[in-house]
């Protein structure tokens, strides 16, 4: 193309805004360009408003994506399945539940090389979400700079690009992006889709094939990176149609490269995860939150969510990373609040339909919003929750250049004095920068872990059975960690409150119900723990947590001589696993604590049956028959059996020892006890039998010997 042409088009760009209005000295101003080293100050606000995250740890996410993620834990041995697998497979596994295939392995390979150098470094992980963040953040003002590059101002603070950026910047819904660093995936797709932005506008400007080329590479980037790219094939249009003089034969050049780039990922994709856009079959509330609603329901609960981002959006307090069920409700369209919210939004986006050929910067703010939340918005497919914060990460650049146009533009048409105009413009976007900076500040800190994220959230998020069952697990972890007993059992205590309220918003939590369970067993509460594990069971008869958990509480039970529990959950543990024989021993023991023989040598044949050379069994049903029944001849029997399978069962040795000593046949008694003792040095049961038995032989010097040997050993 050549130069005259260039020169010309780039001086029709923003033509479609009129100045008339600005007072004669302001317009002397204006045309003076923002100083070069405005894109700095937005880089370093970026850079210590989130400074305060560096000394955070993993957080929520970071264990789906980092720390628990098998393929990243391999560092770059794992690039190779994190290409070729769902980016929730390297924790969940091929069968997760979770709606909505994603393939987004940009992040994660950054992550899967960080722990190749750092080894797992959350400062590391840290430092480059922020740096990330910021160079995007200065990236965007070289942006709007050129696309509002008619709407001077006599003080390059009170620009439009300058506003709109910064208060981007400054917004805390953000801090949920930028202080987990599993959020790299948003910042990467926003970046990308920034500069494959940033080049189509300089190919407008100067046509050159290698601008194309790049962006083809870019924008494959930025869907790599989330699938919520996507959406700037409608933005980068738009921004051409409302700010440039661009010819049909530029939108066809500019788009090309990205429909191919759209084309490569998905033949990508496809070929790696198949074609699953959403799970269909997810039969798990908390995978899909509009489980059970009829359609008019969803549609009115998803109204609901809008209308919360839009208050979002203007206070954005208080904050919360959970919006699970049920902290949304499911309504239906009676609810006024599902109706002002379709209000609303249908009138926001007819009127920017009706604006948009005017190419006003409010009808390019809203259609910018609506497009890049289309994807998150659960409108077009279920995503799995109802609402998260970092959903708002790039759609609210709409709503910041709408409110800086309001504060930069509307304002000063509306005074005619431009020196009070521009104070009282610095005294507002210093008090909503204020408090937004503050907020987010505060907000990062929040995220310093697991513990304070949850145990903080759970306040707002009062009827989320998910941030309930968080807080309450994380105070259960808290509880183990702690070595004052006081404390301890504080900690177990508000962590069955939250789990209480946890099963009491969803009765079909099974995580909630497994750690309830776990925190009645820390109280004693054993019957209550008990019910706990059978009402997962119940919902799940093979949840092996539940099961391993019985068997703890069982055993729990029995060496706190809570008997006739623990045979009601091995009973229960029998009922759900019927051949395990181990589970029969633990029975037949409890059975026989409580003076149940006939019982326990049910079990104990029962387990006989199920593992005929089950040496434990047989040393067991021995004892019974010594001990209880006084069948010494049947008790020899077990015990002799049992040594013929393991000649080194230290038990069957010991109880052999016993039985000698009863008939008198001292010697033989001593043998066996010295025997156990080879394998078991440190028993201090079989010191004081064979001390018994030196004793009855009339051998002081022997038997005092021992006991001293002994004491070493002796409980305390």
């Amino acid at each position: 193309m050549a130069k005259g042409k260039v020169e010309k088009r780039k001086a029709t760009v923003h033509k479609n805004v009129v100045r008339e209005n600005l007072p004669k000295i302001e317009q002397e101003k204006a045309i003076v360009s923002n100083p070069t080293y405005v894109k700095w100050i937005v880089f370093l606000f970026a850079l210590l408003l989130y400074a305060d995250t560096l000394d955070l740890n993993y957080t929520l996410d970071d264990s789906l994506m980092v720390t628990q993620n098998t393929f990243t834990k391999k560092g770059v041995a794992g690039i190779k399945e994190i290409f070729t697998n769902d980016a929730f497979v390297g924790f969940l596994g091929k069968n997760n539940l979770l709606p909505g295939g994603r393939y987004r392995p940009l992040s994660q390979v950054m992550f899967a090389v960080e722990k190749e150098i750092f080894g797992f470094n959350p400062f590391v992980g840290h430092l480059l979400n922020i740096l990330l963040y910021a160079v995007a953040c200065m990236l965007l003002y070289l942006i709007l700079q050129k696309l509002f590059v008619s709407f001077k101002a006599n003080r390059w603070y009170l620009s439009l690009a300058f506003v709109a950026t910064i208060l981007f910047v400054a917004h805390p819904l953000h801090t949920e992006v930028v202080a987990n660093i599993k959020g790299r995936d948003e910042i990467l797709c926003l970046l990308f889709s920034l500069l494959t932005v940033y080049l189509s506008l300089k190919y407008i400007e100067k046509p050159r094939i290698y601008l194309l080329a790049i962006n083809l590479l870019l924008f494959f980037l930025a869907i790599l990176s989330k699938e919520n790219a996507l959406t700037f094939v409608a933005i980068i249009p738009l921004m051409l149609y409302v700010f440039t003089k661009a010819k049909p034969r530029d939108y066809v050049m500019v788009l090309a490269p990205l429909l191919l780039s759209v084309v490569f990922y998905f033949v990508l994709r496809v070929s790696m995860i198949g074609s699953r856009i959403s799970n269909v079959n997810a039969v798990e509330l908390l995978n899909d939150p509009f489980l059970g609603a009829t359609l008019m329901q969803k549609y009115a609960t998803i109204m609901l969510t809008w209308l919360k981002y839009l208050g979002l959006l203007f206070i954005p307090h208080p904050l919360t990373h959970d919006y699970y069920p049920k902290q949304i409700p499911i309504i239906g369209f009676n609810d006024y609040r599902a109706l002002l919210s379709l209000l609303i939004f249908a009138g926001l986006f007819v009127f920017a339909l009706l604006k948009l050929p005017k190419k006003g910067i409010i009808a390019f703010g809203l259609l910018f919003f609506f497009i890049t939340f289309s994807i998150v918005s659960n409108l077009v497919f279920n995503i799995g929750a109802f609402m998260n914060e970092r959903f708002m990460f790039t759609s609210l650049l709409g709503f910041t250049v709408i409110v800086a146009y309001f504060i930069t533009e509307v304002m000063r048409k509306k005074m005619k004095d431009a020196k009070t105009y521009c104070t009282l413009a610095m005294v507002l976007l210093c008090i909503i920068l204020v408090g937004y900076s503050a907020k987010t500040i505060s907000r990062n800190r929040v995220w310093m872990d697991d513990f304070t994220l949850f145990t903080t959230d759970v306040n707002i998020s009062t009827n989320s059975t998910k941030c309930n069952t968080s807080a309450g697990g994380k105070l259960l972890e808290k509880a183990d960690s702690t070595k004052n007993e006081a404390q301890k059992e504080q900690y177990v205590m508000r962590a069955v409150g939250y789990l209480n309220r946890a099963v009491e918003i969803y009765p079909q939590n099974l995580n909630a119900w497994l750690l309830l369970g776990n925190a009645n067993i820390k109280l004693k509460n054993y019957e209550a723990s008990r019910v706990c594990f059978e009402n997962c069971l119940k919902m799940n008869p093979k949840y092996r947590f539940a099961l391993d958990n019985l068997l703890f509480l069982a055993q729990t039970a029995n060496k706190n001589s809570q008997y006739g529990e623990a045979i009601k959950c091995y009973r229960m543990l029998n009922q759900y696993k019927p051949n395990v024989a181990e589970n029969y021993l633990g029975l037949g023991i409890a059975y026989r604590e409580a003076k149940k023989v006939d019982s326990a040598m049910m079990a104990l044949n029962r387990a006989l049956e199920i593992k005929p050379k089950y040496v434990d069994a047989l040393s067991k049903m021995g004892e019974v028959y010594g001990q209880d029944l006084n069948r010494l001849d049947k008790a020899e029997q077990c015990f002799i059996s049992a040594l013929n399978i393991d000649p080194k069962n230290e038990s069957s040795l010991e109880n052999m020892g016993i039985v000698y000593a009863i008939r008198r046949n001292f010697p033989l008694a001593i043998s066996y006890f010295k025997k156990a003792l080879e394998i078991q040095p440190d028993r201090y049961a079989i010191y004081t039998n064979m001390a018994q038995t030196y004793r009855s032989m009339g051998d002081k010097a022997a038997e005092l010997d021992i006991m001293q040997r002994a004491q070493q050993y002796k409980p305390k």
